[in-house]
């Protein structure tokens, strides 16, 4: 049945317990997502993804999305798997 893939709020946050997680309010990074794609050429979707993470005052990301690279180890450290490793550093800014 359709219905039952569907998670209740009360599912939802017994699903969250047991994990560490931050709540971020769609409003906090609502101005952030635009700049981000303006400045570092993110995609709509990785700059929703990428001001999350910065909001929520996460260090890093892991990702195997080589688009993340874009952004500056000064707002987020990028950790992805061997295979794009060096696609990733190619596409990091210097500085």
């Amino acid at each position: 049945m359709a219905g039952d893939s569907c998670l209740t709020s009360g599912s939802y946050q017994l699903l969250l317990e047991p994990a560490d997680h931050v709540e971020v309010p769609i409003a906090s990074i609502r101005e952030s997502v635009p700049t981000l794609m303006a400045d570092y050429g993110l995609a709509s979707y990785d700059a929703v993804h990428a001001a999350t993470a910065i909001a929520a005052a996460a260090e890093a990301m892991a990702t195997t999305d080589t688009g993340f690279a874009l952004l500056p180890v000064s707002l987020l450290a990028i950790y992805t798997d061997r295979s794009r490793l060096s696609r990733c550093r190619a596409m990091r800014p210097r500085g």
